[in-house]
This record gives structure tokens, C-alpha cells and sequence, in this order.
């Protein structure tokens, strides 16, 4: 099993996973700041490629970061999230939180994710619609491993109200309930870890299904 090492960075405390390879290169789950490129230098890992489970400017801010410092590491996202990844789009979504700070020009997406896409390490996409219309899930049925981005938190599930839309997180979530096994680690892109099977049994969000 590949190690799997959190940081949690940026003003909303944003998760973001780095999965080493093992040859001394790395994956990125979710890129939230700039500080996260200093880090997976000081881990001496390089950064090969990003997984983003959506765009929202909380998870894409240490983008331009990463690819100064590994052009040629890809850069993945759900294929309805792709405009997402511009500066003044992240903007926006600051200021609807007071926050005003000049952001970089956020690079491009190098590959454009579906539903059941195959990544490297034996995860699959999981399109999971609803926080934001190109939101998904990074699921790896061997290992147990869900990255469940901000569809699923432990105790909580995601917000609509950013460019969301509820019925689709609906349908997102009972298809992860039905999908993941219930001993499955999900990390999700708040908070702490937990299971899949804690919140078959605890989650009232998912108990409303």
C-alpha cells in the first residue's frame, strides 16, 4: 500500500494528500496553497501528478505553485470543473468571502477526468456532481481508500450553495453508499478521516437517503 500523508493547509483548512510512489515521486490530492510545493520538497519527493476532486479556489490555490516547481508534472480534474481553474474565477469565490488577495494565474487542467477512469496505483474516478457540477471521488476498492473531496465529510456532506445543486449530491451520495465498501477509509477535503461504514451508521445526511 502505498503511504499517504496529510497536510492541511490555507484559510478554510483545506486537506491535501500527497501519496508517494515510492520512486521518489509523488501524487497530490487537492492543491490548496503555494506553501504545499515547500513541503513536498522538504518530504524529497517530486510531484508527478495532481488529483483534484473539484475547483473551488480552496483546493486549486497551490497549483501554480506545484507546476513552477514540476512543469511537467499532469494536472487532473472533472471535466465540468475545467473553467474553474482561472484566477479571476477564484477571485470571485474569495470575495463572496471578504477575501481580496491577488491570486496567479491558475494553470490549466493537462487531462480532463470521467466517471470510471482509471488513474495510476489501481484508483478510479468516481463523478460525484453536486458541491459543483465536476466534482468526483478518487476510489481505490483494493486498498479501501476513498478520497471523497467535499461530497462527503465525516458527520457532514458537501454545500450546494457555491454553484451547487442539491438533487445531484443526493444522487451522489446514494451511489457512493452503494459503491464503496463499508470498511473503506475516506479522506475528505475538510476535516478528519473516517469510514464508509461510520457513516452508513451515524451520517443523518446519508441516513435521509
Amino acid at each position: 500500500m502505498a503511504r499517504i500523508s496529510l497536510r492541511t493547509e490555507g484559510p478554510f483548512a483545506t486537506n491535501s494528500y500527497i501519496i508517494d510512489e515510492g520512486d521518489g515521486k509523488c501524487i497530490l490530492v487537492d492543491a490548496p496553497a503555494p506553501s504545499i510545493a515547500q513541503t513536498i520538497t522538504e518530504l524529497g519527493l517530486e510531484v508527478d501528478e495532481v488529483w483534484l476532486t473539484h475547483g473551488h479556489f480552496d483546493h486549486v490555490l497551490g497549483l501554480a505553485a506545484v507546476k513552477e516547481a514540476w512543469p511537467d508534472s499532469r494536472i487532473r480534474i472533472g471535466a465540468a470543473d475545467a473553467r474553474m481553474l482561472d484566477a479571476k474565477v477564484a477571485q470571485a469565490d474569495l470575495a463572496l468571502f471578504g477575501m481580496h488577495p491577488e491570486v496567479a494565474q491558475i494553470p490549466c487542467a493537462d487531462v480532463l477526468l470521467s466517471d470510471g477512469d482509471r488513474l495510476p496505483l489501481g484508483y478510479e474516478v468516481v463523478a460525484t456532481g453536486g458541491h459543483t457540477s465536476g466534482s468526483v471521488c478518487f476510489y481505490n476498492k483494493d486498498e479501501g481508500i476513498l478520497f471523497s473531496g467535499d461530497t462527503l465529510f465525516a458527520s457532514s456532506v458537501g454545500r450546494t450553495d457555491l454553484g451547487g445543486d442539491y438533487s445531484a449530491l443526493v444522487r451522489s451520495l446514494r451511489r457512493l453508499v452503494s459503491l464503496v465498501d463499508g470498511k473503506a477509509v475516506v479522506l475528505p477535503g475538510h476535516g478528519v478521516s473516517t469510514t464508509m461504514e461510520a457513516e452508513r451508521r451515524t451520517n443523518s445526511f446519508l441516513n435521509l437517503l
